[in-house]
């Protein structure tokens, strides 16, 4: 193991440029072998000062992470949601930047890669603290905001240290830099064109790294990295670790230490263990009035600081939800990503302000975003993964104890055996009837639905809405009224009938259809009162047939 000693002196070997140390062609340490975590009292002096500053005590993941960050050794980090990775590879900041060369306008020596907007603007207000002590500047560039309004901050006083962006954004104005435009300040000052660059960068993070691979992103943040300094240190921070995450990140670091810390080395999924977790069973239509009594409970316990953030898979999802909410006299607001920048802010400090009591959210919340003190959350929609479930979960439990429930339909039904094993790891009930699902699937009975949605269950496995359906999860014949199982079986079509004066809709089926699809498309919404076919977020209106002319 790597003496605390050890790791504070490689940080006057930075000075000399070195990089990611002598052994870079070495293969990546197991966390087994990182640094034996730093005591308050071994902390570099300024960083000390700071923390007093602010009364701050350092959590497992920051102290364990400190010896190699400040050796300027790259890390892959993996610790639970809520653990504090942010100050983690913030607060470092405040020893190494001594060491690197001056910063000059448009030259930033520090970079972070966040996935969403809202995690951009948060992580450059935290880290406004740290680089002022030296009289610099953090900065958040993303989406949503003019370029130049971007380029013109990042040419005032005093220069931009830390660089906060979104890969995409990050990339324009890299892009733009290759062509840089003559602005009217410059111009006035003799000065030359002024464009980003981030050859120059020591120090890069890649913040909730499995966000960016789910979204397709990792390309992107590759040819970030591409700009940066060859000698950069590499820090990546996740709360899950999927198998793909080592693979792609592999070419972006050198003998990377990995450090796992809480439940990360026995479980894929990890959920602080002062949040407790209750997954409900239960019907679609059935959604709308559980979640308006789970809400009048909450209310009830917990009086004045009644705060709730509910998470849905879809944006139209989240606008049905906030409109029942308030048909029901319940103050709430939208952030999703169909609204302008302005309004995600908006809505976003309203509900920090508590001026609202209920937040609807795609996952545009559910990565990294930090609301203070936030006890409940409520998944409409479970999610696709259990990856997406552990981050929806982590956004409350953060500096207390947290309460999370999520609405778990039968349809997917493949998934309960990963989250009743999730559940139990973190010793946490289990209903009874998402244990009768996995017994359901343990025996065959629409198995076929569990394999990749691709496969087939003597026939009668139907998959519907695959466009925007929980990735496309089957739907057994069992799960059909029982009144309809034996019509769904039988494949057989019914005599034909005329249909009644006025009638629209044909009752005859269509065997091009089978008639499970054909039932399924007569069924009417008990909420909209449609008649359509059914899809995880309520009821879609079947298009209109085109008359024969």
């Amino acid at each position: 193991r790597v003496s605390a000693d050890h790791a504070r002196n490689d940080v006057s070997r930075a000075e000399k440029a070195t990089g990611r140390g002598t052994n870079s062609a070495a293969p990546a340490h197991d966390h087994s072998t990182c640094p034996s975590p730093l005591l308050f009292s071994e902390l570099p002096q300024r960083m000390r000062a700071l923390m007093d500053q602010f009364g701050f005590e350092p959590t497992r993941v920051q102290s364990a992470s400190w010896p190699i960050t400040l050796g300027r050794r790259d890390l892959l980090c993996i610790s639970p949601t809520g653990t504090g990775k942010t100050l983690a590879y913030l607060l470092p900041l405040i020893e190494l930047q001594q060491a690197w060369p001056a910063p000059t306008a448009c030259s930033p020596l520090a970079l972070v890669l966040v996935p969403s907007r809202e995690l951009a603007a948060q992580v450059a207000e935290a880290a406004m603290p740290v680089v002022a002590c030296d009289g610099l500047r953090a900065l958040a560039v993303y989406g949503g905001i003019a370029k130049g309004q971007q380029i013109k901050a990042l040419v005032q006083e005093p220069p931009v240290v830390l660089l906060v962006a979104t890969p995409g954004r990050l990339l324009d104005l890299l892009n733009d830099s290759q062509t840089p435009r003559r602005t009217k300040t410059n111009a006035a000052a003799g000065q030359a064109a002024v464009g980003l660059t981030t050859s120059r960068v020591q120090y890069l993070v890649i913040d909730e790294c499995d966000k960016m691979l789910a979204q397709g992103l990792m390309s992107q943040v590759s040819d970030a990295c591409a700009h940066t300094a060859a000698d950069r240190q590499t820090l990546l921070f996740s709360a899950t670790c999927p198998a793909a995450l080592r693979e792609q990140s592999e070419p972006l670091q050198s003998a990377p230490f990995v450090l796992r810390l809480d439940q990360a080395d026995r479980c894929a999924v990890t959920i602080p263990a002062h949040v407790t977790q209750h997954v409900h069973v239960c019907a679609e239509h059935k959604k709308p009035r559980k979640c308006l009594r789970l809400l009048e409970t909450i209310r009830k316990d917990t009086g004045s600081d009644f705060r709730v953030l509910i998470f849905t898979n879809k944006i139209k999802t989240a606008s049905f939800v906030l409109e029942l909410l308030l048909r029901h006299h319940v103050s709430a607001e939208q952030l999703s990503s169909h609204r302008s920048q302005g309004e995600r802010e908006a809505a976003l400090a309203r509900f920090l302000r508590g001026e609202v009591a209920v937040l609807v959210a795609t996952d545009v919340a559910a990565r990294g975003l930090h609301v203070p003190e936030l006890r409940h959350v409520l998944l409409w929609d479970f999610g696709t993964n259990l990856e997406q479930y552990a981050h929806r979960v982590g956004r409350t439990g953060r500096q207390c104890r947290g309460e999370a429930h999520a609405f778990f339909t039968r349809n997917l039904r493949p998934l309960a055996p990963a989250v009743v094993a999730m559940l139990r790891e973190h010793s946490q009930h289990v209903v009874s009837q998402l244990l009768e699902l996995c017994a359901v699937d343990d025996a065959g009975d629409g198995a076929a639905a569990v394999e990749s949605a691709g496969g087939s269950s003597n026939g009668h496995t139907l998959t519907l809405d695959a466009r925007g359906d929980e990735a496309g999860v089957a739907v057994s014949v069992k799960q059909l009224p029982k009144a309809s199982r034996k019509l769904a079986a039988s494949k057989k079509p019914t005599a034909k009938r005329k249909p009644s004066a006025g009638s629209s809709t044909s009752m005859a089926p269509n065997t091009d259809l089978g008639a499970a699809a054909w039932l399924y498309s007569q069924l009417k919404s008990p909420i909209t009162g449609q008649v359509g076919a059914f899809t995880r977020d309520g009821w879609r209106k079947p298009a209109k047939k085109k008359k024969n002319v």
